[in-house]
């Protein structure tokens, strides 16, 4: 690193505080610590921060959660505190030429594996899939900001691994101390245009990105000087000489086995622990899944007319290989059941989540599907619904590639 050249002149009262602060906050996120601060997190919450609402610490998928909020300030006192602790004990004493070495170290490894994660995500389809007939279905306007982002990546796999490829070219020159400064500059370009996609599109990742986004600029700063010199001065700058980072031959050696081992093992587990983690679609029902246009709605043996102000009847069901039936009504409104079928019995039970309840709304119905025809009804009582399956045609999906196009077709 640029900067370590210079450690061993004294550095003033408020940049020594700054780096010591900044050393114990990133270390705090690094650390494996969040089953700690999750037994004061609610605490913290509800006795001094005055939350009424339950403060829960379940993953969710989110990383903007009320605890995580409440871990980030959690983690900034206590930094504050070990910082004036430090202070006390360390005195005047200014120069970290050995310590800034290690956090950056641990910095870098940190950075690498989160980019290494995320680019292997999204080239492998772990994030930013191709979007299903159930999102196609859904009113353009009725999409969320983020779902609105999800469509657009997952609509070009080419552009999502390419954005996939410059995360992981980031994590790769991370682990060189040669190429960290490129490393950084690159990781710092990717993350900026994340951290404003997740601000823009309301994406619950924004402290994590914003995190890594400021540790990328930090190890950037590392070499403010020659980056300077390089992209401003007219007499350019000279190579960077770096200490040998080991004494021995063997440690050389120990150093860069950790860090093959390292990437094989967040790739592996990026790649494979989706596969191992991902629940077994039901077998019975792998026969129906699909995309099915409903024929007929009756209601007490009276057939129901596909009225846009009617709040009940069935316009169009998706049903995945998850058994999670997305029914559209004839107003656009969705619906989500999840659905288990019995072929024994020949019944289906669909059950969903009502609003301000806590307990799912079952019905169980019976069923007879037509295997040529692709036809399921559905019956219970004297009520009948009967769909056909049928393959939708979707621009978006259709449209295709053109390297000549006379007019613009902004559709």
């Amino acid at each position: 690193m640029g900067e370590l050249e210079n450690t061993e002149l004294p550095w003033g009262p408020g940049k020594t505080a700054l780096f010591r602060w900044f050393v114990i906050f990133s270390l705090a996120f690094i650390a494996p610590l969040e089953p700690l601060t999750n037994l004061v997190i609610p605490w913290i919450g509800q006795t001094l921060l005055g939350i009424e609402s339950e403060i829960g610490l379940e993953m969710t998928g989110s990383g903007d959660t009320t605890a995580s909020y409440i871990r980030l300030l959690l983690h900034a006192v206590a930094a504050g505190i070990g910082t004036l602790a430090w202070t006390l004990i360390a005195g005047s004493r200014a120069r970290y030429r050995r310590g800034l070495h290690w956090f950056t170290f641990a910095l870098r490894l940190a950075v690498a594996m989160s980019m290494l994660l995320y680019g292997l995500a999204k080239i492998g389809e772990g994030q930013f899939a191709s979007p299903t007939d159930m999102r196609m279905l859904q009113s353009y306007g009725d999409s969320s900001p983020m779902g609105l982002l999800w469509t657009f990546m997952g609509h070009s796999k080419v552009y999502s691994s390419f954005t996939g490829m410059a995360e992981i070219l980031g994590a790769l020159l991370l682990l060189s101390r040669r190429t960290t400064t490129l490393g950084a500059l690159v990781v710092v370009g990717v993350m900026s245009n994340v951290v404003m996609l997740n601000f823009c599109y309301d994406v619950p990742v924004k402290l994590y990105s914003s995190r890594l986004l400021v540790w990328g600029l930090f190890l950037a700063a590392l070499d403010r000087h020659r980056l300077y010199a390089f992209f401003a001065n007219a007499g350019g700058t000279q190579p960077r000489v770096l200490p040998p980072l080991y004494a021995k031959r063997r440690a050389h050696i120990a150093g860069i086995v950790a860090k093959v081992l390292t990437v094989m093992f967040v790739g592996g587990a990026v790649l494979v622990g989706p596969v191992l983690m991902r629940p077994e679609p039901p077998a019975a029902t792998a026969e129906f899944v699909g995309t099915y246009a409903v024929v007929t709605v009756q209601r007490d043996d009276q057939e129901v007319p596909p009225l846009v102000t009617d709040d009940e009847r069935w316009h169009r069901v998706v049903l995945s290989e998850h058994g999670v039936f997305t029914v559209f009504g004839t107003n656009g409104a969705r619906s989500f059941y999840g659905a288990e079928f019995n072929p024994e019995a020949g019944t289906v039970e669909l059950s969903r989540r009502v609003p301000d309840q806590e307990e799912r709304e079952v019905r169980s119905w019976g069923y007879a599907f037509d295997a040529d025809t692709r036809t399921l009804v559905l019956y219970e009582g004297r009520d009948r619904i009967e769909m056909k399956s049928f393959e939708p045609e979707f621009l978006l999906r259709d449209r295709g590639f053109h390297w000549i196009q006379e007019h613009p077709y902004n559709r």
